[in-house]
Order: structure tokens, then C-alpha cells, then sequence
């Protein structure tokens, strides 16, 4: 099936981004090119309040560091990863720390930090799926890997 400019801008235009990122600069930075590539875009730089902002905007997809206050984004993604509905959000993790990450289910893209702008929104683009499409379920990947 074919996809077309009109429905990939429009997906765009009612995808919402939390930027999970406590650099002032960087979240302008993100917020700026996100909006700008016509995403939905809210921000939480404190890790102890990502867990409600992410029940609470219903976000498509998060951009997460991994060193942050509050909860690190190590810990961010365990809670995500244990509630069954929040560990189908998609997470994209841009940090300097990202040779620390034990990944989970829900990491789509891993970028250190500098990042390349295209990398983001390739990275941020194809967390997005089309409506209807579905994430595999929770462990899937680890089931095949057993094989």
C-alpha cells in the first residue's frame, strides 16, 4: 500500500512528542525542530514527573535522557517497561550516557549526544506508525532470539 505526502503530514500534524530532557538549550533545540517538522511537542525536564506527563499527554513518542533528575531515564523506562499500557509508547533515547542503556521493548532508536538533526527525525519518524498499525507484543523479540 502506497503512502502519500498528504498522510504522512498529516500524521504528523497530530503526533505528539514528550521531550524527556533536562538541558534548557537542548529542549529548546528539540522543541524548535520538532514543531517545525509539524509534531505535537510537550516537555518534562524532571525524571520523578515523566511517569504521570506520559498517563496524562498520551504522547506517540517519547525522545528520552538518560541523566536526569527526579528518576533517570534507566529508571523511566523500567516503569514504562512494567505497565502494560505505557510500554507501548515508543521511546527514541538521546544521551551521552547511551553506551549505559539496558534497553527494553519500547527503545525504537539509541543516539549519543552530539546527534545528527536528520538522524532525530528519522529516528522520531519512523517510531510513528501508521493508524492501525500495532507494536509487536511486550517480549516478542526475545521469544524469536530463543529460537
Amino acid at each position: 500500500m502506497a503512502v502519500s505526502i498528504r498522510d504522512v503530514t498529516e500524521r504528523r500534524l497530530t503526533t505528539r512528542v514528550l521531550i524527556v530532557e533536562d538541558d534548557l538549550a537542548l529542549v529548546e533545540l528539540l522543541d524548535f525542530v520538532l514543531q517545525t517538522e509539524g509534531y505535537q511537542v510537550s516537555v518534562e525536564t524532571d525524571g520523578g514527573q515523566v511517569i504521570e506527563a506520559v498517563r496524562r499527554l498520551q504522547p506517540d513518542v517519547i525522545t528520552l535522557d538518560l541523566g536526569l533528575p527526579g528518576m533517570d531515564g534507566q529508571e523511566i523506562l523500567d516503569h514504562l517497561d512494567a505497565d502494560e499500557e505505557l510500554r507501548q509508547v515508543p521511546v527514541v533515547v538521546i544521551s551521552a550516557f547511551a553506551h549505559e542503556l539496558r534497553r527494553t521493548d519500547q527503545v525504537v532508536a539509541v543516539m549519543g549526544k552530539p546527534f545528527d538533526l536528520q538522524q532525530l527525525f528519522d529516528a522520531v519518524a519512523g517510531a510513528v506508525r501508521p493508524p492501525g498499525a500495532r507494536r509487536r507484543p511486550h517480549g516478542a523479540r526475545r521469544a524469536r532470539q530463543r529460537r
